[in-house]
């Protein structure tokens, strides 16, 4: 099955080119959730209007309130969007890096970038991590719904033995409570895909600035009927408004 992603008025979701059924996305469908945007976008506007106001005092700009007022509604786009490309680039990059190509090139030419993929290169061996799966679309025709997993992989140590482990890489500004829903909602796509349980689910989180990469959730598996039950009702609710958009759903 080939699935190509595609953006909607209620956000992402992943076409089966076969069949043209659309299953909306993991991430689309929690957004439901995140009344906190708005105060964020409030909050980007006020910072950009306070930064123009001391450029005025400091004759580094005129006063056009007009302009400025303009400018700041425009300002958490602009944020979001260079926020958005390195993203990519860093997921990118650990991806050709989990697949095993050579991406010393592009270590040397960003000293941050190369903190974090040794710091992700450390995390792997630590826990003795063999990829199964990188970068790949998770789709559940049961529930109608579809996402991109970082990493699947097998882990084997003495004080686990075996299990099957899913990682996402999260490289936004701060991690959502609806975490765990979006990790219970690939954990659930894959055992349909394949036949196969996930044992633990990790959210990993890179902080770019900082070069720093560490846990902010972690889902077992007998905590994933409750998280998944969880999601199926914001996915409801989901349907609910956007019953017009949704096709085949």
């Amino acid at each position: 099955m080939t699935l190509k992603r595609k953006f909607k008025p209620y956000g992402r979701c992943y076409i089966d080119e076969a069949t043209g059924i659309e299953y909306p996305g993991v991430t689309s469908i929690l957004d439901i959730m995140e009344k906190r945007l708005d105060w964020w976008k409030m909050d980007m506007a006020g910072k950009y209007i306070q930064e123009q106001a001391i450029k005025v005092f400091n004759g580094e700009r005129t006063l056009d309130w007009d302009a400025i007022l303009a400018e700041a509604k425009k300002a958490p786009d602009r944020y979001r969007d260079s926020k958005g490309t390195q993203g990519t680039r860093i997921h990118k990059v650990v991806e050709r890096k989990l697949t095993g190509e050579d991406i010393s090139s592009d270590l040397r030419k960003d000293a941050k970038l190369s903190a974090i993929i040794v710091q992700i290169d450390k995390w792997i061996k630590d826990n003795k991590l063999e990829p199964v799966l990188v970068e790949a679309y998770l789709l559940s025709k049961k529930h109608a719904y579809a996402g991109g997993v970082d990493l699947v992989a097998r882990q084997n140590v003495p004080e686990h033995g075996p299990q099957l482990i899913l990682v996402d890489f999260k490289t936004g500004k701060s991690i959502q409570d609806t975490a765990k829903w979006q990790l219970a909602a690939y954990c659930v796509a894959y055992e349909e895909m394949y036949d196969e349980a996930i044992d633990i689910a990790f959210l990993q989180h890179i902080n770019y600035d900082n070069q720093i990469m560490a846990e902010a959730s972690h889902l077992h598996k007998a905590d994933l009927p409750k998280e998944f039950a969880h999601f199926l009702n914001i996915y409801g609710a989901f349907k609910a408004r956007w019953a017009k958009h949704l096709h085949g759903v």
